[in-house]
């Protein structure tokens, strides 16, 4: 039944006593009749992307019920009822109206994926006073109106991944209480210049994105967040690579890409299992040589920097498949890189360089080599 250009419901719905599962998603629904109260076996109901204003009181007796969508229809409020489905494991109201969120709706003693995305939400319309100790592990408020961190939600004992990517927060709270489960926080996209002490608060958290905020700043309790192995800061004012990053010893990805740092601590070489860095688009001339110790790195991406060489240590780099160095200053071949035989990518363009080496065929399991744009046509020697 689903994109069906449905545009109603037939009471004989509540002749399907035996129904599990309905997707009527991307019809042209304005209501749901009553006698859906009926389907005591529904367990999955999908109503999204239609043009319902309100749902049936009876919905709320849909006793088996454990997935309710109703994303992007026009509601612009959570109804009480929405408490009495005990069994509800995940919820879905991504409107873009809605502005008032039901405290029933923190009652809800299985609910454990809540999703809010999208909608006109403020603190205060979330409701979150008294909160209980539901089991909610993920809750999605990415592109609300939220201009405050919900420090509210560090009462959900059970919360692992909550989504603030999208709004206008402007600062964390001094002081951050709860969230002891919390394995991924997402704040891209907001309005953070600083990052205070309070994030060391997070002592679980894995999974970090900063990105396109405005931060300068960041407290060195960042360093104590050692189960951290994911942490995105690109496009923010950072103008000197934050020392206590070094300090993260399980990190496997750091993104800090477009950002003002010009320099990096030589105590990188403490990321054991670092995989992936990206410190494209900043003003990096040199690498440090204790580089050569992230045994593990597969992807360095250092496009767009102030590069003229790298350090012999480089070819240490044994698990390396991928280097980006466009838009360097690069004058000669970087031979440093002959000895990495998982490379499989080799950015150089926009350069100036002027020879390819005579071995370049010594590259087996290279498959993309860029060099366009370099100073004058590359010959080899």
């Amino acid at each position: 039944m689903k994109a069906n250009r449905l545009v109603r419901v037939h009471q004989d719905i509540a002749n399907a006593s035996n129904l599990r599962y309905l997707d009527v998603t991307g019809n042209k629904l304005t209501k749901i009749p009553n006698a859906i109260k009926n389907t005591k076996s529904l367990e999955v109901l999908k109503l999204g992307r239609n043009a319902l204003t309100h749902l049936p009181d009876g919905i709320s007796e849909l006793s088996s019920l454990d997935s309710l969508d109703v994303h992007l229809n026009g509601l612009d409020a959570i109804s009480d009822w929405m408490g009495d489905l005990k069994k509800l494991r995940y919820l879905n109201f991504a409107m873009k109206q809605i502005k008032l969120v039901s405290s029933e709706v923190w009652t809800m003693e299985n609910l454990h994926i809540l999703d809010l995305s999208e909608n006109n939400l403020n603190i205060e319309g979330l409701s979150l006073i008294n909160l209980p100790s539901a089991p909610i592990e993920s809750i999605y408020l990415q592109g609300n109106l939220l201009t405050n961190f919900p420090n509210e939600l560090g009462q959900l004992k059970r919360l692992e991944e909550l989504y603030l990517t999208l709004n206008e927060i402007e600062k964390l709270p001094e002081s951050i209480t709860g969230f002891e489960s919390l394995k991924a926080l997402y704040l891209s996209s907001n309005r953070l210049s600083v990052i205070p002490a309070s994030i060391g608060n997070f002592k679980q958290l894995e999974a970090l994105k900063l990105n396109q905020n405005i931060i300068s700043e960041i407290n060195e309790n960042i360093g104590s967040l050692q189960a951290l192995r994911l942490i995105n800061l690109d496009d923010n004012e950072i103008k000197s690579f934050p020392a206590a990053l070094a300090k993260l010893k399980m990190l496997q990805q750091l993104s800090i890409v477009g950002n003002y740092i010009d320099a990096l601590p030589d105590q990188i070489n403490e990321w054991k299992e670092l995989e992936y860095l990206n410190l494209s688009r900043n003003q990096l001339k040199r690498l440090p040589s204790t580089i050569g110790d992230l045994t593990k790195l597969k992807t360095l991406m250092l496009r767009e920097n102030q590069i003229d060489h790298l350090p012999t240590s480089v070819i240490h780099l044994s698990a390396l498949e991928q280097i980006d160095l466009g838009e360097n200053l690069m004058e000669v071949w970087p031979n440093e890189i002959m000895g990495l035989t998982k490379l499989k990518s080799l950015k150089l363009d926009g350069n100036f360089i002027k020879k390819l080496p005579k071995n370049l065929s010594d590259y087996h399991e290279l498959e993309n080599l860029e060099l366009d744009g370099n100073y004058r046509k590359i010959s080899a020697v």
